[in-house]
């Protein structure tokens, strides 16, 4: 099983925070050399990754100034020795795990077979236009704060 979280969020000082995206990926697949294992990715102000299973407990690997291209092949081969995907791929399963689908039409509604309701404060409420019937919603907090 693979399991793919993505977080984004802002850090740095409240006068310029920058934003950040962290990525969580978890496998517990026995086929793998590395049966267990999680894989966090952080993109921000610093960029690093921190992979822990039971071959590596807990190794962190630091972006460096001037070795983007060791950071970037390290993370690749990590990525694609432990869960047996290249990150594209992840970033690929991951949308599609995020699409609406109606259970009653057994289907993934295109856009223009989606229909955006205003919900609460911030929330977006996704309607299948085919049979009526909510599939999803969105909440964006900025809105509120």
């Amino acid at each position: 099983m693979l399991d793919i979280r993505y977080k984004t969020g802002s850090e740095g000082p409240a006068h310029d925070p920058y934003g950040y995206e962290e990525w969580t990926i978890w496998s517990d697949n026995p086929n793998f050399v590395d049966p267990e294992c999680t894989l966090k990715i952080h993109r921000g102000l610093s960029e690093w990754f921190q992979l822990s299973s039971l071959v590596y407990e807990g190794f962190k690997f630091q972006k460096l100034h001037g070795k983007e291209e060791l950071w970037e092949s390290t993370l690749e081969k990590f990525i694609t020795q432990s869960f047996g995907y290249t990150f594209k791929q992840i970033e690929r399963i991951y949308n599609r795990m995020q699409r609406p689908f109606c259970k009653e039409c057994k289907v993934y509604p295109k856009g223009r077979d989606l229909e955006i309701f205003p919900g609460y404060p911030g929330e977006e409420v996704l309607v299948h236009r085919g049979c009526g019937n909510p599939i999803g919603c969105m909440q964006n907090m900025s809105y509120i704060i």
